[in-house]
């Protein structure tokens, strides 16, 4: 899906959406929800449907968490910020990036703060 996604198809992420869905329905296992809930939300808002990507994207942040999963909490928290901004809610998107950077940076994850800054 993520290929996918990078190219711009998303038709195709969301076949992987619908694939990612039928495994969820096998296994039971919260960090495979949280990826399922971070995949609807990062398909709804290739579609251009920020709106409807944000409780999928709050749902995935909320699951990391609870896991003490932070760079995935922190990662989910840039999609979050770029669903706020195509909203217009500039200050929501702040206030993720910053808890996102304060994340990363906790972690050492030094690719992942260039990545912010270019937000």
């Amino acid at each position: 899906m993520t290929i996918a996604l990078a190219a711009d198809d998303v038709a195709e992420a969301k076949q992987a959406l619908t694939e990612l869905e039928r495994l969820t329905q096998i296994l039971s296992s919260s960090a495979l929800d949280a990826e399922y809930a971070r995949a609807q939300g990062e398909v709804a808002l290739a579609a251009g449907r920020p709106g409807a990507a944000l409780p999928h994207l709050r749902r995935c942040a909320d699951t990391w968490r609870r896991l003490s999963a932070p760079y995935e909490t922190a990662r989910t928290g840039m999609l979050i910020a770029r669903a706020c901004r195509a909203l217009g809610d500039e200050e929501g998107a702040q206030l993720e990036l910053e808890s996102a950077r304060e994340l990363f940076a906790e972690l050492g994850a030094i690719p992942e703060l260039r990545d912010i800054e270019s937000l």
